[in-house]
């Protein structure tokens, strides 16, 4: 005959529902502080002598085994604890420092803490005085303030482009190891850069570029900035007007709105992981959290779709991704298809030249090549589309 018995004390009842409620969140945080929970009401039952219900204890007696095994879970849980608060830390940043933060930040969300540990602490903010050369043979740099002229020659020393930069550009960007280098890319070379006015830069080793770009929690960020300076090509092809537009004339000093203060609308919410402002109100961050990870089981609103799909991240092409190499002759062709092409030295130092209309399909599907590469606006739809508006509404004379 089946015997219903006693229940378990009220230590073990507060035990489970701490199991259950960790069920119930997808917020690492909030699941290890109900495991916490859990293993504290687990440890006092065996120290209690596991009573049953209605006792509260029995005297003169413990669990050993129970108080083992519910320390040795305490410890792995509260450590956890301890390394999701400390990360939401407040780290502090040079002036210049946040500066460059601040591209990051708004060009993906990085918080100042994944910043500082993923690329501050491999970047020099440098300046140079009027007319200095800038050493790119083993650097690569970000242009913060000032003017500098790139000079792009070819295999046998030519000039093939020169041109002035300024703020928010980069140099050399095939460093990053994030594009399929060309025939024509390997036939150019980044010769020379002088400082026009005094300048100040972000430099960074450019032997660890390709692991520093390719790292999963930055790669889509470098991407995004390597892809804002290769769209301006496409900006001026379609704008005739910006064609010979490559500095803000009479501004020595230029320094990109990307890099400028935070607007109020920009900070991030101060509740939130990574704001770097959690710590301050802690009981709020914990309740704020409880709220945005809620996700009880089906048949209710259940985990976010694809929660540990970023594991795709850190696995396959991304780790231990070695720096892309030069094609060699036979497996590579020139950008334009051309093997003198101009804007070949364009990848090289980002001198936008114009460009002829015989070269604008080569052209487009290069970098149509480049967008399925690292994902983007589909730039063969945008030009047909721009085509199209054309036809409607031919350029005017300038």
């Amino acid at each position: 005959m089946l015997e219903i018995k006693h229940p378990f004390s009220i230590w073990l009842q507060i035990s489970s529902f701490s199991f259950f409620m960790a069920g119930h969140f997808s917020d690492l945080l909030i699941i290890r502080l109900c495991l916490t929970s859990a293993y504290v009401f687990l440890f006092l039952n065996s120290a209690l002598g596991g009573p049953l219900w209605p006792l509260l204890s029995l005297e003169g007696k413990i669990q050993l085994d129970g108080m083992i095994w519910a320390l040795l879970n305490l410890y792995v849980h509260i450590s956890t604890v301890a390394r999701l608060f400390n990360d939401e830390v407040q780290v502090k940043l040079s002036h210049d420092e946040e500066a460059l933060w601040r591209m990051f930040y708004r060009t993906g969300g990085l918080s100042e803490k994944m910043f500082q540990k993923l690329v501050a602490k491999h970047c020099t903010v440098v300046t140079y005085g009027k007319n200095e050369s800038i050493d790119t043979d083993k650097y690569f740099f970000i242009m913060y303030k000032g003017t500098v002229k790139l000079t792009v020659t070819d295999d046998n020393g030519a000039i093939v482009s020169s041109r002035r930069a300024q703020s928010g550009q980069i140099f050399d960007f095939r460093a990053l190891g994030l594009l399929v280098d060309h025939q024509s890319l390997a036939r150019h070379r980044l010769e020379a850069v002088v400082a026009v006015s005094n300048v100040t830069v972000f430099r960074f080793p450019k032997e660890q570029m390709p692991t520093i770009a390719s790292h999963p929690s930055t790669r889509v960020l470098w991407k995004e900035i390597l892809m804002e300076n290769l769209l301006r090509i496409v900006q001026r092809y379609f704008d005739k007007r910006m064609r010979h537009r490559t500095v803000v004339d009479g501004v020595d000093q230029y320094v990109n709105p990307i890099f400028a203060p935070l607007q109020p609308w920009e900070y991030p919410d101060p509740l939130r992981a990574g704001s770097g402002l959690a710590l301050r109100r802690p009981l709020a961050h914990i309740r704020a959290s409880m709220v945005w990870s809620w996700a009880p089981p089906w048949p209710f609103r259940g985990p976010p779709e694809g929660l540990r799909h970023n594991q795709l991240l850190s696995t396959g092409r991304v780790q231990g991704m070695a720096p892309r190499t030069l094609l060699d002759a036979s497996e590579s062709r020139s950008l334009m298809g051309t093997p003198d092409s101009s804007v070949a030295c364009d990848l090289c130092d980002m001198d936008y030249q114009s460009i002829t209309s015989g070269e604008d399909e080569s052209f487009l599907e290069y970098l149509h090549e480049i967008d399925e590469e690292m994902g983007g606006i589909d730039i063969i739809g945008f030009k047909r589309d721009v085509s199209m508006k054309i036809e409607e509404a031919p350029d005017q004379p300038i």
